[in-house]
């Protein structure tokens, strides 16, 4: 299942419906990875402000988020990564 960031409540809800089914449920909430995105944006103010945000530090790449999901899904079944909060080093918190 994949979700946006709004749906993370209604995420860790199923989480509790299914666990008794041993079926295991992992939110990965990543911070800023280097996407296509900005060269979506029409808006030149927007897109000018995007720039900015993403060049400010070096964005996390899609390996990274595949290897942070690697990880949750290879742990023995009786562990269950429950959220992972993946960020780039220098990102502000």
């Amino acid at each position: 299942m994949v979700c946006c960031k709004d749906s993370v409540h209604l995420v860790k809800h199923f989480a509790f419906e299914v666990y008794q089914n041993n079926i295991r449920v992992t939110i990965i909430k990543p911070g800023l990875v280097a996407t296509e995105l900005p060269q979506h944006i029409t808006d030149s103010s927007a897109k000018e402000q995007a720039k900015n945000f993403y060049g400010s530090v070096k964005n996390l790449e899609s390996e990274d988020i595949a290897n942070a999901i690697i990880y949750a899904v290879t742990q023995p079944s009786h562990v269950n990564v429950n959220e992972i909060l993946i960020r780039p080093t220098e990102q502000e918190r």
